[in-house]
């Protein structure tokens, strides 16, 4: 109905705007396929509040993993300190590692929260 108003419109913005019965076919299957792909699509997929949503948020999965790195790089510190290391550098390395994990973690923190309007 809106294609029918816009093409007999006759004046104003869409003046010039007309379609042929093919242009008209094409609109309509497009249309069709639209509505098939979002009746066919899973609700977990369709409906994400963030990008790494699946059936549940994965990001959840890369906050895991960044608290397993902390662990590894207080595992690496006190086996530098049982291996003789100066308690000062090794803390200093340690806290550098965790810096790096922590701005990772933030970063992919804010990249997954979706900027897109719908």
């Amino acid at each position: 109905m809106l294609t029918e108003a816009a093409d007999a419109a006759g004046e104003g913005p869409l003046a010039d705007f007309h379609l042929t019965e093919r242009d008209r076919y094409e609109l309509r299957i497009a249309a069709l396929l639209h509505d098939c792909g979002k009746i066919t699509s899973p609700v977990h997929v369709v409906d994400k509040v963030t990008k790494l949503q699946t059936l549940f948020d994965s990001i959840e999965l890369i906050e895991t993993r960044c608290e397993v790195l902390k662990r590894d790089a207080e595992i690496a510190f006190l086996r530098a300190i049982a291996a003789g290391a100066d308690a000062v550098e090794a803390r200093q390395i340690q806290a550098r590692d965790v810096a790096e994990i922590d701005s990772a973690r933030d970063f992919l923190r804010g990249a997954n929260r979706g900027g897109e309007s719908t």
